[in-house]
């Protein structure tokens, strides 16, 4: 069983990277919200969109992603291997590889 394996089999607390960089800018109450439901997150704090090699170094390990308009291609979806959530903040999935996600049983909400 490989190291990263491991520590996901093991973690309890799900895990949520806030990609895009407004989220919660002018109101922390969707952060006040993670924080008493017990989710670990991280968030972009790069104040511009990522690029999607810094998606797939940044989001790397976490179960769930709240997506701006970031790329997620096949590439992006293969390498966030644990992911289980793409949680798409706005309006659209052009950016999203769709069936790349249900391959992958990556739920797109």
């Amino acid at each position: 069983m490989d190291q990263e394996k491991f520590e996901r089999d093991i973690q309890v607390t799900p895990r949520v990277y806030i990609a895009l960089s407004s989220f919660a800018r002018q109101d922390p109450g969707p952060l006040s919200i993670l924080k008493r439901s017990g989710f670990f997150f991280d968030i972009n704090t790069t104040g511009r969109r990522l690029t999607k090699e810094e998606v797939m170094k940044q989001a790397k390990g976490f179960d769930g992603i709240i997506a701006g308009l970031e790329p997620y291609d096949a590439m992006v979806l293969e390498t966030l291997s644990g992911l289980k959530c793409i949680s798409r903040w706005g309006v659209g999935v052009d950016n999203l590889k769709l069936k790349k996600a249900k391959e992958k049983n990556i739920a797109v909400l």
